[in-house]
């Protein structure tokens, strides 16, 4: 424990190769610890092995930190474009995996320490917003192409997906769903005012580009390009089955409750149009 809370985070000039070491050096704290450090040590305490409760908090914070120096690198990187989506289309797509990568490893993190933590999820909500709002531009992109249009779209979609999973275990790692947490009047004492609104606006445009992405996905299968599309005869099914699952995680990320039926309603109307624009079995 002392060697690790006294060494120095991965940094270099590629954040690519700082992202694969920290998932190197997470997944070995993950076989050293295992759920040792949910527990503050209890399983080591059974075995009669002396435990400082002091370097249980200890190599807690120097996770935390690591979280914070993972996510600081990907929002350093992120701010160097102005213009994010005028960037070499290779460049970002690289940028975005990173992204993803950022967001697992924080999820990873809070899962081992098994306590969550206010701003690391604030900042993976943000990280999150950026891969789901180029995920966008890439539908534009897409669906000017006619060729495998469905197939890249569920892509992208089930990347968001795991997105989604990783904020849900980032959220709620100890059965509370920090989400809420944000918005919640009983909860101002812990945030200033201008914080609170900072909080609301970044779930607020996170809630939007998730909804957005879902109706995207609704309205692009009523296209009528979508019939000319080659692949298996059930395909079409296949693909409405994908775009409802999505829906429905979309609908766990609503936001705050007196904008829900607000925002769901064309979604759920994109749903209908989607149903209806299914040909008959």
């Amino acid at each position: 424990m002392k060697a690790t809370v006294n060494s120095e985070y991965p940094k270099s000039e590629n954040i690519g190769s700082d992202l694969k070491r920290i998932q190197e050096v997470l997944e070995f704290k993950k076989s050293l610890y295992g759920e040792i450090l949910q527990q503050s040590g209890l399983a080591w305490k059974v075995f009669g092995f002396p435990i400082e409760e002091t370097w249980i908090y200890a190599i807690k914070q120097w996770l935390f930190g690591l979280a914070f120096h993972c996510s600081a690198m990907m929002n350093n990187e992120l701010n160097k474009y102005d213009q994010l989506f005028s960037v070499d289309d290779t460049k970002i797509a690289e940028l975005m995996d990173n992204v993803r990568m950022c967001i697992k490893i924080t999820s990873q993190i809070i899962q081992l320490i098994g306590s969550p933590n206010n701003k690391l999820t604030l900042s993976s909500i943000v990280l999150a917003t950026s891969y789901i709002n180029w995920g966008l531009s890439q539908i534009d992109k897409i669906e000017n192409k006619a060729r495998s249009a469905e197939v890249r779209l569920m892509h992208i979609c089930d990347n968001i997906n795991h997105i989604l999973h990783h904020l849900r275990i980032i959220q709620d790692v100890d059965g509370q769903d920090s989400y809420m947490v944000y918005n919640h009047g009983d909860n101002q004492g812990l945030f200033s005012q201008f914080e609170l609104q900072q909080n609301l606006k970044i779930t607020e445009n996170f809630s939007g580009s998730l909804v957005e992405a879902g109706l995207r996905l609704c309205e692009h299968i009523t296209k009528p390009k979508i019939n000319s599309v080659t692949g298996p005869a059930n395909f079409l099914y296949m693909y409405s089955e994908f775009v409802v699952k999505f829906v429905n995680r979309v609908i766990e990320y609503s936001g705050m409750e007196q904008l829900v039926e607000q925002r769901m309603r064309p979604l759920i109307k994109s749903l209908r149009n989607m149903e209806a624009a299914l040909p008959a079995v």
